[in-house]
């Protein structure tokens, strides 16, 4: 088990490892104008707050979301690891709005998210039969194509006024 405990009166970070009563790391934390100074048993590391670069998830480029397609068997494409991942956040349906649905929308919302969980871009509707676009689609595609598509995540903005007034969100997608 490791333990790291910082003193404020003494400057001190010490990291105890605890399998025996000893302590296998300690240093000395003292400041300068921006600069944060380790003290280690190996030596001094000067850290220059100036010369910090942020660790976070950087997209590809700028304006770019970092989706993309990746192959998967007999050619298909699906959701890579960012576009999977932005796509089960938008699927989170609250547990008022879920048990608010029909028995049907349930159902159809139980198959898109098993295809958002497989990084589907389309499943068959149980009902219809017809083939409907994925949340994971939509957001590969980056805005909103004004087809008043059931699962539009863009709140279906570019869609005309009468097709908006058509389609109502019952929380996970638009009936």
């Amino acid at each position: 088990m490791v333990k790291s405990v910082l003193s404020s009166s003494v400057n001190y970070l010490c990291t105890f490892v605890i399998f025996s009563s000893r302590t296998h790391f300690c240093t000395n934390v003292s400041r300068t104008t921006s600069d944060i100074v380790v003290s280690t048993s190996k030596g001094d590391v000067r850290l220059v707050k100036e010369d910090a670069a942020p660790v976070y998830y950087k997209p590809k480029g700028e304006g770019q979301s970092g989706f993309e397609l990746v192959p998967w068997k007999n050619g298909e494409m699906i959701a890579n690891y960012v576009l999977f991942e932005a796509s089960m956040e938008k699927a989170k349906v609250p547990w008022n709005d879920y048990k608010r649905m029909t028995k049907d929308e349930r159902t159809i919302y139980m198959k898109h998210l098993k295809a958002i969980e497989e990084r589907k871009l389309t499943y068959k509707d149980p009902f219809t039969g017809y083939v409907v676009f994925t949340v994971s689609h939509h957001l590969h595609r980056g805005n909103c194509c004004g087809n008043g598509c059931r699962h539009c995540p863009y709140g279906l903005e570019n869609a005309p006024e009468n097709v908006k007034k058509s389609r109502k969100w019952n929380g996970a997608f638009y009936v």
